[in-house]
């Protein structure tokens, strides 16, 4: 029962996801040139002269905080990495070589070789 249950909120995060997901992709979309939106471009330079004319982009395979749960003093998350999402806890290794380091109310801690970086829900 408890798998089940588990499997229902898994479900019920990645729908969460998937319509925010469609909601950042169709807002630049149909908003007007100009409306406040910056477009920032993280795959390269900016261009000379000008704003970038596309969304930001981050690598297909960067980590990102779905859910974060806490339950009697222990944390647990659902980071989604490389479009699959993956319940976690300290110590769990990650694609790409990133390990959770910890994880608390501030976000969830990973370490890859000497980077060290904090996911924020």
């Amino acid at each position: 029962m408890a798998l089940w249950k588990a499997r229902a909120e898994i479900a019920k995060y990645k729908a969460e996801a998937k319509r925010a997901e469609d909601s950042l992709i169709a807002a630049p979309a149909g908003a007007a040139a100009g409306a406040g939106v910056a477009s920032i471009s993280l795959a390269g330079p900016m261009p000379v002269g000008g704003v970038a004319e596309r969304a930001p982009r981050l690598a297909p395979e960067a980590p990102r905080v779905v859910s974060l749960r806490a339950f009697d003093g222990h944390y647990n998350a659902v980071v989604e990495v490389s479009g699959r999402t993956i319940p976690v806890q300290a110590g769990d290794t990650l694609d790409g070589g990133w390990k959770v380091v910890s994880i608390d109310d501030g976000g969830v801690k990973l370490a890859n070789g000497k980077r060290v970086r904090t996911l924020r829900p």
